[in-house]
Formats: structure tokens, sequence, C-alpha cells
């Protein structure tokens, strides 16, 4: 885990070979691993089974068609008991972005976080607004099965989560932003049928 995952770029006609067997010589070096801790924004305490996924953060130095190897960086892990986590094999050589998402919690986008900071990295989740509700198809009965995705102004289509109704048409979602305006996108089985409704910031 400590070397991560690394691109390498060679030209293959001139790596060495066994008949019809390529045999490169690769060389790949250590790399930094992440610490922190995730922690409750309101209470303190810390967030036991939060997800992040870390990347590269992409400066936009690079042409579209170049690649720069040292600079790829990726990493998924999960907090523990105690809201730590350890995020290895991430690369020395550029800042890194972080999302860290709960059930439960709105999502926190950290940017321009070095990998090897002089202190365990603290994230702090705040607790989401949650929503419930009821669908109805256009005959007025519970519309079991229909998905249901919010978005908000300030976050992407795909980055709040979705749900789906039970028997009853009943849903309930949380993890989502407060004091913004958000939209609930429903689409019935097989994309039957489809509806919008917006949501106050309150």
């Amino acid at each position: 885990p400590r070397y991560g995952t690394q691109l390498i770029a060679a030209e293959l006609a001139t790596q060495p070979r066994d008949g019809a067997i390529l045999r490169p010589h690769v060389q790949i070096t250590p790399r930094l691993c992440l610490k922190g801790q995730v922690l409750c924004t309101e209470t303190g305490d810390p967030v036991d089974g939060a997800t992040l996924v870390i990347t590269h953060s992409h400066s936009g130095e690079q042409g579209d068609n170049q690649l720069d190897c040292d600079a790829y960086s990726h990493c998924r892990t999960t907090t523990g008991p105690d809201g730590t986590f350890e995020a290895p094999g991430l690369s020395p050589h550029v800042l890194h972005s972080i999302e860290a998402n709960h059930d439960g919690f709105a999502v926190a986008t950290l940017d321009a976080i070095d990998a090897n900071p002089p202190e365990p990295l603290i994230i702090r989740l705040k607790r989401g607004r949650v929503i419930t509700g009821q669908v109805l198809d256009h005959q007025g009965q519970p519309a079991a099965g229909a998905d249901i995705r919010p978005i908000s102004e300030t976050h992407a289509w795909d980055s709040l989560g979705d749900t789906q109704t039970d028997d009853a048409g009943h849903f309930e979602i949380g993890g989502l932003p407060s004091g913004e305006r958000l939209w609930l996108s429903a689409t019935g089985p097989k994309h039957t049928a489809h509806g919008f409704r917006e949501i106050g910031p309150d």
C-alpha cells in the first residue's frame, strides 16, 4: 500500500524481451501516507465508517495529451471507530482533493491538501438535512420503487446520493446541505414517469 498505484511511461520497443515475452524493468518509489480523523461538526464525536476519496488535484498546467506519471495519485479509504483514517500511496509531487461522505452527514469537499501535513488532518462533517416524503403516481396511488435523487445549488448532480421509495411510496433521505434550495427528482420504475419538486432552504 505504501507504493500506491503508479503510472509508468516507457517505450515498449526499447524494453528487454524474452522471445515473445516482454520483460520491462519497472522502478517505483515509496509514497506518502496521509493520516487524519473525521469528526462531527456539531458534537465533536468521531465519525465511524465515513468514506474518503482522495485524488490528485488537476492544476491545468499539463497539456490535455501529456501524461504526468509522478502526479497521478488516488486512494479510497474508510474511517475506523475512532474516526481515524490512513490513505497510503499518495504522490508527494501534487496537492490533493478530498471528498468525505457518510449517511446522515452533508458531503465535505477539501481542496489543495498536502499529503504530508505537519499534523494529522482533521475533517469535519456537518449533520445533514433530512427530508421525508411520499411519491404518488398519476392516479394518486403510492409509487413503490421510485428513484429519488436530490440536487442542490452547490453540489454536483451525483454527489448527494439517492434512495428509493418503499412499498407505500415513502422515502427518507439525509446528509443533505442545509440553508439552500434543493430539488428532488423522482423517477418511476423502468423510467415510466418523472417528477420534480423544489424544496426551500428551511
